[in-house]
Order: structure tokens, then sequence, then C-alpha cells
């Protein structure tokens, strides 16, 4: 028989839950998987009937609750430093494409040439934008000039177009064959 005193029944329930705990827990969490698409047809039917309700509580819960609210984005942030700063970095190169070029060309001059940006672009000057070999200016060329160098030595020679750049280093390395062939003819 029902009980009718309300704090007797509440005692009721909580015995029985605290004897079948495990079994309940599996139950709810088996229903769960099992209707898993109605629960989320209900939870969202919910929340479009309940938005203004529910975004005042929020509000409301942030104003009441600073502190808490503070320190569990500053432990989110602990834990997942180097998801956001990598996700950080993703977009600010997405949002900065020019940047992104302009600093993997500085890496690979640096790291290939040992010239810096500022040094190529001294040397762009001093050759007035133009290849040091055929005069080409960059403006008339696709591609930027390349920077010629010794390749024993490292020595930079100077800024060439694609084609001489092509031309030379294919040169160097096949010199006895190019002047004998000139003889030839």
């Amino acid at each position: 028989m029902p009980c009718k005193d309300k704090e007797m029944r509440k005692k009721k329930a909580s015995e029985y839950y605290q004897a079948n705990k495990e079994e309940l827990k599996e139950y709810q969490k088996e229903y769960r998987r099992k209707n898993k698409p109605k629960l989320a047809l209900q939870k969202q039917d919910y929340y479009q009937k309940n938005k203004e309700k529910i975004t005042e509580y929020k509000k409301e819960y942030n104003l009441n609750h600073p502190r808490d609210r503070k320190e569990y984005h500053n432990n989110l942030y602990q834990k997942n430093k180097d998801r956001y700063t990598e996700q950080a970095r993703r977009r600010y190169m997405e949002e900065n494409p020019l940047k992104k070029k302009k600093r993997r060309r500085a890496n690979h001059l640096l790291a290939v040439y040992g010239l810096s940006l500022e040094d190529y672009n001294d040397l762009y000057n001093q050759q007035q934008g133009c290849c040091a070999i055929c005069g080409k200016h960059q403006s008339e060329i696709k591609r930027t000039l390349f920077v010629d160098h010794n390749h024993d030595t490292g020595k930079i020679r100077g800024l060439l177009c694609y084609t001489c750049n092509s031309g030379l280093g294919f040169y160097e390395n096949n010199e006895e064959n190019v002047l004998n062939y000139l003889k030839e003819k």
C-alpha cells in the first residue's frame, strides 16, 4: 500500500535507490543508448519551448557564480591548452594568409641561405628588382626572383629569374659538356 506521508515516501524511495543503485544506473544507461534519437528530439523540443527561460537562468547563474565559471574555464583551458593554442594558430593563419606566406618565405630564406628577409629586400633594391643576368624586372615574370648562390661555398651572388637560375645551374653542373658542344659547332 502506497505511503501517504511525504517524508516516509521520500525515505523509502531513497532506501530503494541505495539498495539498487548499480542496477538502476545500468538500466538508465541502456535506456539512453537505445532511445538516443528520441531523447535528442525531446531535449531539442524542450529547449525550443523554454528558450527564454533557459537563457535567463544561465545569465542569472553566471552573474551569481562568477568565480565558479572562471575556475571552470581556467581548468578547461589548462587541460586543453595545446589544443586551444593550435586552434588559435590555425584560425590566425586562415585569417591572415599573406602573413603566413611571408613568414614561410622568410623562414625558407633563413634556413637555406642564411639570409634574412631584410637582407633579401636590400639585395632586391640594389638590383632595382631586376634579374642580375637578363635584366627582366620582377613585374615581368610570374615567380619571385631566386637567390643565386655558390653551392660549394654558400656565397650569395645575386637574384635571378627562374630561367637564368635554371640555366646557370645546368651550366655549372655540365660545364665541360656545354663547352665541348659549343667548340664542336
